[in-house]
C-alpha cells in the first residue's frame, strides 16, 4: 500500500529527485496530463490501485510549473498552446523503498 506520498515541482519535463532520507536519487519524466482530474483523485486512484500490495510503498509526485517567461526561440501562437495544453500536467512514481 502507498504509505507515503512526496510533492515536487518542476520546470523541466524531466525531473531529478534527491531522496535524502533514502540516499537515492530518481530521474521522474513528467508526462501524465490529468485533463479535468484533480491530482488529488489521481492520486487516491493510485493509492486504491496498490492497496493490497503488501509492501509500504512511496509515491512521488510531481507537478510541471510553465516557466515564468516565454523562451524568445519560441512563436506567441505556439506558447500560448503549449500553455494550456500543460496547465495540469504531473509525474507519478511508485517506488519500493524494500528494493534500494
Amino acid at each position: 500500500m502507498i504509505t507515503e506520498v512526496l510533492n515536487f515541482t518542476t520546470s523541466g519535463k524531466v525531473e531529478q529527485i534527491h531522496l535524502e532520507k533514502y540516499n537515492r536519487v530518481e530521474n521522474l519524466f513528467i508526462n501524465s496530463f490529468l485533463g479535468n482530474q484533480t491530482c488529488e483523485e489521481r492520486i487516491n486512484e493510485l493509492k486504491d490501485k496498490f492497496k493490497d500490495e503488501p509492501d509500504d510503498l512511496i509515491l512521488l509526485v510531481v507537478k510541471y510549473v510553465l516557466p515564468s517567461e516565454k523562451p524568445k526561440d519560441i512563436d506567441n501562437e505556439i506558447w500560448r498552446i503549449h500553455s494550456e495544453n500543460n496547465q495540469n500536467t504531473w509525474g507519478f512514481k511508485i517506488l519500493n523503498p524494500k528494493l534500494f
